[in-house]
Formats: C-alpha cells, sequence, structure tokens
C-alpha cells in the first residue's frame, strides 16, 4: 500500500522582532503572505515557541497573534506552539505561566498543540507531563507534544500518564532528513507503534546539500551548529556525492532533501507523521511546496541521497561524542 503524505507545517521560528538577527517576518503583512501561500497548496498548521526567537522570546507568537486578529486567514491556521523549557521552568506553575502568555500572545483561547520543547531535567518528569494532560483536560490544547526527548524519556512518559491516568502525548518533534536518519531504527517505530505521530524538523538539513553548504558559512548559533553537524572532510566528501548526482539530475539540493524526507524516508500519513518546513520568503516557500507536489525522487536520486546515511552515520556518532 502507497504511503500517505505526511502533513506540512509552517516553522516560523523566523518570526519576530526585528531586533533578533535570525528573523526574516517581522510584521502582520510579511506572516500574511506567508499564510496566505501555505493554505493555498492546502495546509493549514504553523508551529512556534514561546521562547522563539532566540535574543527575543516571545515576539514569533506575537506577530502571529497579530496577523490572525488582524485578518481573514486565522479560520484556516491552525497553531501549535512550545512551552519555556530552560532549566527550572517546568515547575508546574512556571508551564502555567508560559501557556497563558502564549495563549494571551497569540490572542486565542486554546492551541492545537502544546509541546514540551525540551526536556528541564533539574525536574521529574511527573511535573511537566502532568501540566500538559491537564491543559488538554482543560481545553487550553487539543492535544500535547514532546520535542527532543530521548526514547527511554518517552518510554517512561507514557508509562506515567498509563500510571496516573493521564491524557498520553499524541506527536513527538525531532531532526530527521537524510543526513541525520537516528530516529529511524529505535525511536520512530516506537512512536509509531504507541499511537504518537512523528513531525520532523529540518527537513532539509540545515541547506548543507546546497552548493554552497547554506549555513555552512552562517555565523551565530545556526552556522555553529550546521557545521558542528555537517563540517568535517569526511561528512563533506560524502554530502558532495549527493551534490554531484542532484545536480547531474537537474535539482537543487534543498528540494532533494525535502522530497526525500517527505516521500521517501519512513515518515507516513497514516501515522500522522509530520514535516515542518521554513521560508523566510514567499518566493521561498513556494518553492518548497511545489517540490514537495512533485514527489518522491527518481530511483537513482533517491538512491544516492538515500544512501548517504550509510556513508556518515559513524562520522556522526563521532561528533555527537566528541
Amino acid at each position: 500500500m502507497a504511503k500517505q503524505q505526511p502533513n506540512i507545517i509552517l516553522g516560523c521560528a523566523s518570526f519576530g522582532s526585528p531586533e533578533d538577527p535570525t528573523t526574516k517576518t517581522h510584521t502582520s503583512a510579511q506572516a500574511e503572505v506567508l499564510f496566505n501561500v501555505l493554505t493555498s497548496y492546502g495546509h493549514s498548521t504553523i508551529d512556534t515557541s514561546r521562547r522563539y526567537p532566540p535574543t527575543r522570546p516571545g515576539t514569533s507568537e506575537e506577530v502571529i497573534g497579530a496577523t490572525l486578529s488582524s485578518t481573514e486567514t486565522a479560520s484556516n491556521i491552525v497553531i501549535d506552539t512550545k512551552v519555556l523549557s530552560a532549566p527550572g521552568c517546568h515547575k508546574p506553575e512556571n508551564i502555567a505561566k508560559s501557556i497563558a502568555d502564549s495563549l494571551n500572545a497569540l490572542g486565542v483561547s486554546s492551541v492545537h498543540t502544546i509541546y514540551l520543547h525540551f526536556p528541564d531535567r533539574t525536574q521529574p518528569l511527573t511535573n511537566p507531563v502532568s501540566a500538559l494532560s491537564h491543559a488538554v483536560s482543560t481545553g487550553q490544547a487539543k492535544q500535547w507534544g514532546i520535542s527532543n526527548y530521548t526514547l527511554a524519556d518517552v518510554q517512561e512518559i507514557l508509562s506515567l500518564c498509563k500510571q496516573h491516568d493521564w491524557i498520553p502525548p499524541a506527536v513527538f518533534q525531532g531532526e530527521y532528513n537524510p543526513l541525520n536518519r537516528e530516529a529511524e531504527s529505535e525511536l520512530i517505530p516506537y512512536l509509531h507503534e504507541h499511537g504518537v505521530a512523528f513531525y520532523a524538523y529540518s527537513p532539509g538539513a540545515g541547506g548543507a546539500i546546497a552548493p554552497t553548504g547554506s549555513r555552512l558559512t552562517a555565523k551565530g548559533p545556526a552556522g555553529d551548529r550546521v557545521r558542528q553537524l555537517y563540517g568535517g572532510e569526511k561528512m563533506q566528501g560524502a554530502i558532495q556525492k549527493v551534490r554531484d548526482a542532484v545536480d547531474t539530475a537537474g535539482l537543487k539540493g534543498h528540494e532533494a532533501a525535502i522530497r526525500w524526507t517527505v516521500w521517501d524516508g519512513v515518515l507516513d500519513g497514516k501515522y500522522g507523521d509530520g514535516v515542518i518546513v521554513g521560508a523566510s520568503s514567499e518566493g521561498q516557500l513556494r518553492e518548497t511546496l511545489e517540490a514537495v507536489k512533485r514527489g518522491g525522487l527518481s530511483t537513482d536520486v533517491r538512491d544516492v541521497v538515500g544512501g548517504i546515511w550509510g556513508d556518515i552515520q559513524n562520522s556522526r556518532a563521532e561528533k555527537a561524542q566528541g
């Protein structure tokens, strides 16, 4: 049976105050254009966080809230957001405040999904799990999710939910793309077995397959992270093979990565899986959504793009340990 297309979600990490150098979408007018493009392709979900953007947290939600309150787009948009997750943030009272602040900034009484953005290891899991279960039961969200947790964390969370009769998480958000398939072997199958969808962020691998390496030369935290994951001679040698194959096929590296992640990897819409795409402009978003419409890669390109993982997974493991 052919798999179903995963959901496509617009990531809004680059929305917010222009005082943060990572932002691209600063006004309601700019955001409305992106939302209209998204819905014109049949998609409706956007993803943000209380901590977006990094140096002006909360302003991503403010831009979204202002946009939805001033246009007719609101009725077509489904909002996912995340609570603050720095050390101490997962105390029950702090989670309650983070959710209240998000709803106030967004100008809504509830959202579709509220995530735990990162683990807060200063708090027992019972605190955030019970708090987000409570948020769903009181109507602040239709469902809740987790992001950037380990398989062991997921197992403990589901056990706690069963033990205490709490509402379990419905979705897990993690990195997944041709250059990072670590979730394939155990995490994603376990999630699917237990009725939890997987939403992939960074489906384009930070632009690492692009001819210039995209963010590999970027300044700041975003560039540092991409260099840490995809820099190095061995890694770049493997990536170059993919660039050559993609170029020969007349494709861009970003398109190849997105199409592989959506169509050729293990994600499947029948499990509720999704792919979160970013965009700094109307043109970029249209380009990405058009790429998704084209379906999976041709067999020869798919084999090369999919095969890179076998070449680089040991290198990635060494980087993670280092």
